[in-house]
């Protein structure tokens, strides 16, 4: 439809008729005839718009609990692995550690089967455990402990997914970036009034580099920090000393944390969706990086 300028200006200068608060009119003049085209007005009342709100909210609350029950189970998960590869005991009757966290996944809601899985999978003659280094843009780098029956497919589809983001795999990429540490820990009682002043001579002479007194879960214990090369020697120069190791493992530790621009967390979040969409995911034990991770928050 042509409109002439005169009949334009007609039509900027027609005032909008309301009707019953619920319609608007505007006035169309198209070949000398007056036409009336009605657009409805999007009613917006509070009243009806507040189940709206309730449904958003319950299904945001939702996700919420579901991602932190994900978190539980995927934590639960690589303890285990990480507590076979220090025992070497994959029965939880002969493995009290490996133990507690059948307990803990019973109070946690955590099925027993996924536990066995875990366990079935590590006691397989194919199982192996390898690092995978990670550069992204933004100056993001990820250290991947990840566990596979199949690792070079699951290293190849790391690849992958990482070129589909601007990202690579190689290693040594990180050996600037992070310092591998070990770390001991040492039990002491709930109530033990522990002093890490005291500790320090201890931590001297056993080889270790730092002291710190840890608080978790109703927990309380001594942790030593030393180089991940004497991990097993600091661990029994602490047992010949006369303290009661109960955890020992090793951590990379970045140099320096980065801030992510918002293009880099967005392209962050992909990645870990087509870790996800690539059944990756599982495979990954532990994760260590150079920047914080708000979608883990």
């Amino acid at each position: 439809m042509v409109i002439s300028s005169n009949n334009f200006e007609r039509f900027q200068s027609e005032k909008i008729q309301r009707k019953n608060d619920s319609a608007l009119y505007f006035h169309v003049f198209a070949c000398a005839n007056l036409k009336f085209t009605q657009i409805r007005k999007l009613h917006a009342s509070t009243k009806y718009l507040a189940g709206h709100s309730q449904w958003a909210n319950r299904r945001v609350g939702k996700q919420i609990q579901d991602k932190k029950k994900a978190n539980v189970r995927e934590g639960l998960m690589k303890n285990v692995v990480s507590v076979i590869k220090q025992t070497g005991e994959t029965d939880p009757r002969y493995n009290p550690k490996l133990q507690k966290l059948f307990d803990q996944a019973k109070l946690k809601d955590v099925p027993k089967s996924t536990l066995d899985n875990v366990i079935k999978r590590i006691s397989s003659k194919s199982f192996e455990v390898t690092t995978v280094e990670i550069a992204l843009p933004g100056n993001m780098f990820i250290i991947y402990e990840i566990s596979s029956t199949n690792m070079a497919l699951t290293v190849n589809q790391m690849k992958n997914v990482c070129k589909q983001v601007g990202g690579f795999v190689e290693k040594g990429c990180c050996s600037r970036i992070f310092e591998e540490k070990g770390f001991v820990d040492v039990g002491i009682g709930v109530n033990e009034k522990a002093d890490v002043e005291q500790y320090v001579d201890i931590a001297i002479e056993a080889g270790a580099e730092d002291v710190v007194l840890e608080e978790n879960d109703n927990e309380r214990y001594i942790r030593f920090m030393c180089e991940a090369a004497n991990l097993y020697q600091v661990k029994g120069k602490l047992e010949k000393l006369g303290l009661n190791v109960i955890n020992l493992f090793n951590e990379y530790l970045p140099h320096q944390l980065v801030n992510l621009e918002e293009n880099h967390k967005k392209n962050l979040k992909a990645f870990q969706m087509k870790l996800d969409n690539n059944l990756i995911s599982p495979c990954i034990e532990r994760k260590f990086t150079n920047f914080i991770d708000e979608n883990e928050e």
